[in-house]
């Protein structure tokens, strides 16, 4: 895209910037940790806060510029890791138009083909939707290479602008974002494979200290996704005792990847989506915090469990699914152009032929059980609707109708 770019002529690009624009979507990604965002989650869950797989791209770049033999230089690296993190709000604001260097006014599009923090129209979505899609044999609708390669786009007013016509194009890209979270990314069956290794990991972390090799890029590279196998058989790769804690984590780690090789897995209970009106009016941002495992279960009022329903027992899961920018519509932010009109314009929802939806996000509401006894996915479920009932009434109903087991026949 950088290479199509340099080729227009008319635009403040060098042949370098193609060259560090490569490497930023080559290392965009390396600061991944084992089972890419599933391990993402896992840091959040142990309480971590401001680490990112984004930060520690960086630190690996840096490691690998002063180890390797690498035709990099410092003002390299640190150009890749400003493409990489995408150009801040702030830089885009019109006060910040008199800026130099790589953020100077005439060179800000640069920032749009890794990470586009404009409207997220960029290589990074494109090369994992398209690779995605195909490997798990998903048909998405957005032709991704006239998207991208058919160098169609051009840069205008320091942003990449697209052909009018490719507005439909550039609107699937986004569809094909929804699609792949709602079939693949965050499928309920995927989920729950998530749920697991982010316990099996929380459970181990006592013995493989994984949250202290989060600053370290040396540490951190040491973790792969070979990580549920080191967990497995821990003691017949490593010879050392461990204290009565560590082996305590690693017994607790063990049998729930061994609940995974044997399929026992945790169980779905029922899910709802969040009325609209709710994330319209924001009223859903201050009732968010009352979807809890303490909460869901104190609205069981079955009788099929003598202890009753526990805490421990129900896994809640709020499942956001956007087109990126929030409820807002991401392509009316992208610049598009009519050949022989002149510059670069806008296309409002109003101006589109075709069924658009009113607000861009959803929200669904998931709830799982560790345990695979139908009398606790029968009362998950039942606590689930008991919470929706409490706190939104008629306005959402379950997404399939609550289990009822089979009636005896009395006559037999």
């Amino acid at each position: 895209m950088a290479r199509q770019i340099l080729k227009q002529g008319d635009v403040d690009i060098e042949a370098d910037d193609v060259r560090i624009v490569q490497l930023a979507g080559l290392t965009h990604d390396l600061g991944h940790g084992p089972m890419s965002h599933g391990f993402d989650n896992f840091v959040k869950r142990c309480g971590v806060t401001g680490w990112s797989h984004e930060e520690m791209s960086g630190k690996i770049l840096e490691l690998l510029q002063e180890n390797a033999d690498m035709d990099l230089d410092s003002d390299d690296v640190r150009r890749i890791k400003e493409l990489v993190h995408g150009m801040p709000p702030e830089h885009l604001a019109p006060e910040r138009q008199g800026g130099g260097g790589l953020w100077r006014a005439g060179r800000r599009f640069l920032f749009d083909i890794v990470a586009n923090k404009r409207n997220g129209v960029d290589v990074d979505k494109v090369d994992y939707l398209a690779r995605d899609s195909l490997m798990c044999g998903v048909r998405v609708g957005c032709d991704f290479d006239r998207l991208i390669k058919k160098g169609l786009y051009k840069v205008l007013d320091d942003e990449v602008c697209y052909p009018w016509s490719e507005y439909g194009n550039v609107l699937d890209l986004f569809r094909a974002r929804e699609q792949m979270h709602r079939k693949v990314y965050t499928n309920r069956r995927c989920k729950v494979v998530e749920l697991m290794t982010v316990d099996a990991l929380l459970a181990a972390d006592p013995l493989l200290r994984l949250t202290e090799r989060l600053d370290d890029p040396e540490e951190f590279l040491a973790l792969d996704d070979t990580i549920l196998t080191t967990i497995e058989h821990y003691h017949r790769l490593y010879r050392g005792n461990l204290d009565d804690r560590e082996e305590k984590a690693l017994r607790e780690a063990q049998a729930i990847v061994l609940r995974m090789r044997r399929r026992e897995m945790y169980r779905f209970g029922n899910q709802f989506t969040v009325p609209i009106e709710y994330l319209v009016d924001k009223r859903w941002e201050s009732m968010r915090r009352l979807f809890t495992p303490e909460e869901v279960a104190s609205c069981y009022r079955g009788c099929d469990l003598p202890g009753g329903l526990q805490p421990g027992d129900v896994i809640c899961d709020e499942n956001k699914i956007d087109h990126t920018m929030g409820g807002a519509n991401p392509a009316e932010r992208v610049g598009f152009f009519k050949e022989g009109s002149g510059g670069k314009f806008y296309i409002s929802d109003t101006q589109v032929v075709g069924i658009m939806p009113s607000f861009f996000q959803e929200r669904v509401l998931r709830v799982f059980t560790q345990h695979t006894d139908e009398r606790y996915i029968r009362a998950i479920e039942q606590a689930l609707d008991g919470w929706r009932q409490k706190h939104f009434g008629g306005r959402a109903q379950l997404a399939t109708p609550r289990y009822s087991p089979p009636k005896r026949d009395e006559s037999s």
